[in-house]
């Protein structure tokens, strides 16, 4: 079986899991026991880390005996009071197997490492514990990612004829096209902005199991450019609504699903969601979010579509350099099926958005919408929900400032359609190959069809069937066996989830600790981000963070413990806060440099108004002295501050080496700061 062995755009949680567990493996490599004994646990690694990316999800459920696949039981607060508590009503009287050794080897592991005496155990127990958290947090990501999945399933199975299920997301930038593209034009593009509403209804026909059929409405929204923030998604909503209500004039409620996003999961974009369904003569019943990383849809599939047109309307021979040409290379050879193409602009002096906040709001993933409040839940249906307070539209203070500059055609494009005498040719040619399988794309599912549109139908609703691989493969022959295995060779059954990321929940994004500001001080301190803004050579935050590891003292004594040690992310943050935040000098130093400032400069005009009275070439040399003059100023200025500079750093070393209690540069109240 092959194994993909490059891949990017990769789910952080399951990225950082699956390098841990390369981690871990590395670390007992250098453990200080038999290769027997080194093998054992390597091989544990392999089966936990297998487990996870293939059989856990599967093992799932609402209710279950087994604490570790309780999706109620892991999702409940531990407070009984909560609003967000689940009373499980059965016994947790059951172990899994698969579970019960993850966590006995991650334990080994940590023992192992605790009893050594290695000079290198304090490195060995940061990166162990590091791991750790990381694999655990993968975990629980798969467990949000069940429950909220649950919720367009639910959706959709109970999706009556006047609702409508919306889903809406940003396609990433499209650059500027030509046909012939000349070296000048192809530096410093611009991308375009393109927006993707999908939105899907009962079409009143059923299949043979009984299973209703829905239908699709398509509408991409194009722009020339926009920011894509809370504003632009509520100016083209409103938009979208406008033209849906007109085609699906039976509609009344809508359920939203949307990526976490900050322009979708905002304070002010929630409620002026509502607001905007309202004014459109639609009711908005729920919104739920994807989890993070999670969020490929339909969207995406019809983003996909664009982009083939467009590929193919440029290798005609036209360009798309403007949203005008994205429109026209959409609606080319019969357009995107069920799809319609408007082109807007958003005016950004005539557009105002009050940023309403939402308390605690990157906690919730799922709101249901009253008559005048919102019931919002941590996780979809767990526990009753907490009552929040819905502003009214006033308190938003909206002004979209949108102008259309091409509407949404009458009609929905039909679709890409074959030449008239290649598709004649094919009709008449009797087809060589006997009937094909179709297979689902989520790698788990078990169930084949016979023609697209049962496929395509079956995405939809998305519906999939899980092959229970623990407690069923043992008890099957093993030519039974064999079909399953092949059945997941066949659909290339290793695969890591492509998917973005979450903001919220992950213990490496979390707010920077105590020592956290410690170590940000030392950076400082240290001018790492300082040197590299002077000599343009600047310090990437994975090469920081491995300086960390190695810094030492005038004494040749480690500068940091394994504690204090910071990840990338954190220093990536950190230099990106510097980078808003320029460097301030004292006030007095200020004071000072601008008064030696104007002290030169009025030195220097005195001694031209002095010679203006002399010949042309005194008149010259004048010019030259008082450019000396500023530029000798200006070096000795640079000189005592590089010696000011060096003095701070000496007495920072000191501070550093004498291992006293001190506060330097009041970093007690750093650290007490929320």
């Amino acid at each position: 079986m092959s194994q993909r062995t490059s891949l990017a755009g990769l789910d952080d949680y399951t990225a950082d899991g699956a390098e841990s567990f390369d981690v871990l493996e590395n670390l007992v490599s250098s453990l200080p026991i038999t290769k027997s004994e080194q093998q054992q646990i390597i091989t544990q690694l392999h089966n936990a880390k297998r487990y996870l990316k293939i059989g856990f999800s599967l093992n799932l459920s609402l209710q279950s005996n087994v604490s570790s696949h309780c999706v109620d039981f892991a999702l409940s607060d531990s407070n009984p009071k909560s609003d967000f508590y689940i009373n499980c009503n059965h016994h947790h009287n059951n172990d899994c197997e698969n579970c019960e050794n993850l966590v006995a080897t991650l334990t080994q592991i940590t023992e192992l490492i605790r009893t050594s005496s290695n000079p290198k155990k304090d490195e060995w127990e940061y990166d162990c514990t590091a791991s750790i958290n990381k694999i655990y947090e993968w975990q629980k990501h798969l467990v949000r990612h069940f429950v909220q999945s649950k919720s367009k399933n639910d959706i959709l199975n109970n999706l009556k004829p006047d609702a409508a299920f919306w889903l809406r997301d940003w396609s990433m930038k499209i650059l500027p096209m030509e046909y012939r593209e000349k070296a000048s034009s192809w530096f410093g593009k611009r991308g375009m902005s393109q927006e993707v509403d999908v939105f899907w209804t009962p079409s009143g026909k059923t299949t043979s199991d009984g299973q209703q059929i829905l239908q699709k409405y398509v509408y991409v929204t194009m722009l020339d450019q926009s920011s894509q923030d809370m504003h632009a998604v509520g100016a083209v909503a409103d938009q979208v609504l406008r033209q849906f209500h007109i085609d699906a004039p039976q509609v009344k409620n809508i359920f939203l699903r949307n990526d976490n996003a900050t322009c979708y999961s905002g304070g002010a974009q929630i409620y002026l969601t509502k607001y905007i369904c309202q004014q459109n003569g639609f009711t908005l019943k729920r919104i739920d979010f994807n989890e993070a990383g999670k969020g490929k849809d339909q969207c995406d599939r019809e983003s996909a579509c664009t982009k083939t047109h467009r590929d193919y309307y440029v290798s005609s021979g036209n360009n798309v350099t403007t949203a005008l040409q994205m429109k026209q290379a959409a609606e080319s050879n019969g357009g995107v099926k069920d799809t319609k193409v408007a082109v807007v602009n958003i005016d950004e002096n005539k557009k105002s958005l009050k940023l309403v906040k939402l308390k605690d709001s990157t906690q919730y993933h799922s709101y249901e919408f009253g008559n005048n409040n919102v019931r919002a839940w941590k996780q979809y249906a767990t526990g009753s929900g907490r009552l929040l307070k819905l502003p009214t539209f006033e308190e938003l203070q909206f002004k979209s400032g949108l102008t259309v500059i091409s509407q949404f055609p009458p009609l929905f494009s039909q679709g890409t359609k074959l030449n008239p005498a290649k598709q004649s040719s094919q009709q008449r040619k009797p087809s060589s190959k006997k009937s094909s399988v179709l297979f689902c794309s989520d790698l788990h599912c078990v169930l084949t069809f016979a023609d697209t549109k049962e496929l395509e139908q079956h995405i939809k609703v998305n519906q999939h069937e899980y092959f229970q691989e623990n407690a069923e493969v043992q008890s099957l022959p093993i030519i039974e066996k064999a079909k399953i295995y092949f059945i997941d060779h066949l659909k290339g059954a290793t695969n890591i989830i492509n998917s973005t990321t979450h903001s919220t929940t992950s213990s490496s994004t979390s707010s920077v600790t105590k020592k956290s500001h410690s170590n940000s001080i030392w950076i400082a301190r240290d001018q790492l981000y300082e040197r590299g803004e002077k000599t343009k050579k600047k310090v990437s935050p994975a090469a920081a963070a491995d300086l960390m590891r190695t810094e030492i003292d005038n004494k040749n004594n480690k500068l940091f413990r394994p504690h204090q040690y910071l990840n990338k992310k954190q220093i990536a943050n950190y230099f990106s806060s510097k980078k808003r935040e320029p460097f301030q000098y004292p006030s007095s130093a200020v004071d000072e440099e601008n008064d030696d400032d104007a002290e030169d400069e009025e030195a220097a005009q005195r001694q031209q108004q002095q010679l203006d009275d002399d010949e042309p070439v005194v008149t010259a040399k004048a010019s030259y002295y008082r450019t000396r003059t500023v530029y000798t100023a200006m070096t000795n200025r640079e000189s005592t501050d590089e010696e000011e500079a060096s003095d701070k750093e000496q007495d920072f070393d000191e501070t550093v080496t004498s291992g006293e209690d001190t506060d330097p540069d009041g970093l007690q109240e750093a650290e007490e700061s929320p």
